[in-house]
């Protein structure tokens, strides 16, 4: 099985007047064939974790540490190395896809292009592509290929992003926040296609506060806080029964619990 196996890992900012330490000696195994979460409050330190394991957090970034992936530390690949496997055996899906695609180029073109950087023929690279955007979802991928990022909804444009994140089939996917501004209809729409890459046989580390879809989707959950995992084990039994005061805290700040809340006492005050 191809785990991802982060060990003792840390990641240190080197700014102009200081050093900022965003993840503090990390441990954690990421089983093939799961979906891990890490969740946590804004600044916890998940995203940065995420973005460690394909070296994207650019020249100001120490880690230290490993992440071990098929026998391979990838903590110790050069740039080149990383390029060849990002996207075809792992790939990352960034926050927000109105700032991931380019508002220039039409959607097709983009999710295309890491088809035929690979070599692939431009008529065979738009079959897979076309083909690519109906498997998640769309019933007109013609029309949506056509399209440029802004015209396009913030849930297509979430789903033709998993659709550039996918189209090379890669084993792992780590996906930041891919529910970030949605509303509920659209988050559930992105679960569902979650769901589905699941089924596909994809690996997953996704980075989300989005407690119901964590809970929702994930095998086992990481909780991060101040760069720290405070408490770790399978979703179904850390929800239920969590162990610190942190994770307590969180699932009593949901929305849906707060909303609770006030109901009980305006109708306790009527």
């Amino acid at each position: 099985m191809n785990d991802l196996v982060m060990h003792d890992v840390s990641v240190c900012f080197h700014l102009p007047h200081t050093v900022v330490q965003a993840v503090k000696h990390v441990s954690l195994t990421c089983r093939a064939g799961q979906i891990t979460g890490l969740i946590g409050e804004s600044g916890s330190g998940k995203s940065v974790l995420g973005m460690s394991v394909l070296g994207l957090l650019g020249p100001t970034a120490q880690i230290t540490g490993s992440i071990g992936y098929r026998a391979r530390d990838m903590l110790a690949l050069t740039e080149d190395e990383y390029r060849v496997l990002r996207g075809s055996e792992i790939a990352f899906i960034p926050q927000n896809p109105r700032t991931a695609f380019d508002p220039l180029r039409k959607v097709g073109e983009q999710i295309t292009e890491p088809l035929m950087a690979r070599g692939m023929a431009k008529a065979e690279a738009r079959e897979r592509m076309l083909t690519r955007l109906a498997e998640l979802g769309f019933d007109d991928p013609r029309a949506v290929a056509a399209s440029y990022s802004f015209e396009l909804s913030g849930g297509m444009a979430q789903r033709a992003l998993c659709a550039l994140g996918t189209i090379q089939r890669p084993q792992w996917l780590i996906a930041d926040e891919p529910t970030k501004g949605l509303d509920a209809i659209l988050r559930q729409q992105v679960a569902t296609i979650f769901r589905k890459l699941r089924c596909e046989g994809v690996s997953m580390l996704m980075v989300t506060h989005d407690l119901h879809l964590a809970e929702a989707l994930c095998d086992r959950i990481a909780v991060l806080r101040d760069g720290t995992i405070v408490e770790e084990g399978p979703a179904a039994e850390l929800f239920a029964r969590p162990q610190t005061v942190y994770m307590q805290m969180l699932l009593a700040a949901r929305p849906d619990v707060l909303a609770a809340k006030r109901n009980e006492v305006a109708y306790g005050n009527a």
